[in-house]
């Protein structure tokens, strides 16, 4: 099969016309020293998230349907 014909060559981009970097890009960087990590950037938040966990039973995994058709609660 034969290759399309390129439509041109890709449009060169100079290097030094990037923006310039504003105190909010510095504000949200993250912070090194040397190879490790000192501090993500951004604000701290109000209200964080918060980590949970949940136990759930060995059927929960497989997940068994609690209502089958031939149950009687199934038809409310």
């Amino acid at each position: 099969m034969p290759r399309k014909p390129n439509s041109g060559e890709p449009a060169w981009i100079d290097p030094d016309d990037a923006p310039e970097l504003g105190e909010a890009f510095f504000t949200r960087a993250d912070v090194f020293e040397g190879d490790r990590l000192v501090s993500r950037g951004g604000p701290k938040l109000d209200k964080p998230k918060r980590q949970i966990t949940l136990r759930l039973e060995h059927r929960a995994e497989k997940w068994e349907p609690v209502f089958r058709k031939d149950d009687a609660n199934s038809k409310i």
